[in-house]
């Protein structure tokens, strides 16, 4: 399986805010506060999510693709060319070249990736 590695810088969306809190325990721990409407996060069945589509960066040195957050077709449509190229890139991906795919890596399933188990049982879940 391939792996695509990217990344998206919160900042680049808008009005994103990072606060302290103190969770159950006691302990301050940072939050990222993104307002959803204003970033185009859509909110279904208590899950969020972030659309958004890569274009090619030729050009960039870092990166293979960049990210900019997918607008709804309506707003998309009401705006400028101007308008659109305003809008940031906020992250990159970078994918393999031909030759990387060529070669071979190991079978894995999906979990594999991914280890859901805390380094730190002593933390609580949020919320707070």
């Amino acid at each position: 399986m391939a792996h695509i590695p990217g990344t998206i810088e919160l900042n680049k969306l808008v009005h994103v805010t990072i606060v302290e809190k103190k969770n159950k325990a006691g302990k301050i721990i940072k939050l990222a506060m993104i307002p959803l409407e204003l970033n185009h996060i859509v909110e279904k069945d208590g899950r969020m999510f972030l659309n958004f589509i890569g274009f090619e960066t030729p050009k960039s040195e870092y990166n293979s693709h960049g990210i900019k957050v997918s607008l709804p077709k309506a707003l998309r449509e009401s705006m400028t060319k101007e308008q659109k190229n305003e809008m940031p890139f906020i992250g990159g991906l970078k994918l393999e070249s031909e030759n990387n795919n060529q070669q071979s890596a190991p079978a894995t399933t999906q979990n594999d990736d991914f280890d859901n188990s805390s380094d730190n049982d002593d933390e609580d879940n949020l919320p707070f």
